[in-house]
C-alpha cells in the first residue's frame, strides 16, 4: 500500500468515525426541536439517544460474532453505506416512530462500524 493511499483511508476513516460519534450525540442538542416537531415529551425524545447507545453497546458483540468469517473491508464498506442510509432516513421522518426505526437501524451499522 502506497503512503497515499494509506492517507485517503485513514482520512475516510477519521471522518468515519467523526459523523459517528456526532450522529450518536446530536439529538441531544435538539431535544426541544425534536419535541416539538414530533410531539413528544422530553423523556420520549430522550430515547433517541439511550436507545441508540443502548443498542450500540448490547449488539456490537454479537453482530461482531456473527460476521467474523465476512472480509472486514467490504464489511465496513456495506456497513458505512447502511449507517448514511439510515441518517438520511432520520432526517426526513414524518413521524417519531419511523424516527426511532431509523435510528435503530443506524445504531447497528454504528455497532458493526466499530467492531469491524
Amino acid at each position: 500500500m502506497s503512503p497515499k493511499s494509506a492517507w485517503v483511508g485513514l482520512t475516510v476513516l477519521s471522518m468515519a468515525v467523526f459523523g459517528a460519534i456526532t450522529i450518536e450525540v446530536a439529538p441531544i442538542g435538539l431535544l426541544s426541536d425534536i419535541m416539538t416537531a414530533f410531539g413528544v415529551d422530553k423523556a420520549t425524545a430522550g430515547l433517541l439517544v439511550s436507545m441508540y447507545a443502548g443498542l450500540v453497546a448490547i449488539s456490537s458483540v454479537p453482530l461482531t460474532r456473527l460476521t467474523r468469517h465476512v472480509a472486514r473491508k467490504p464489511l465496513l464498506l456495506v456497513t458505512l453505506g447502511i449507517f448514511s442510509a439510515s441518517n438520511l432516513w432520520a432526517s426526513v421522518a414524518g413521524s417519531f416512530e419511523v424516527l426511532i426505526a431509523a435510528r435503530t437501524l443506524g445504531g447497528l451499522a454504528h455497532a458493526l462500524f466499530f467492531a469491524s
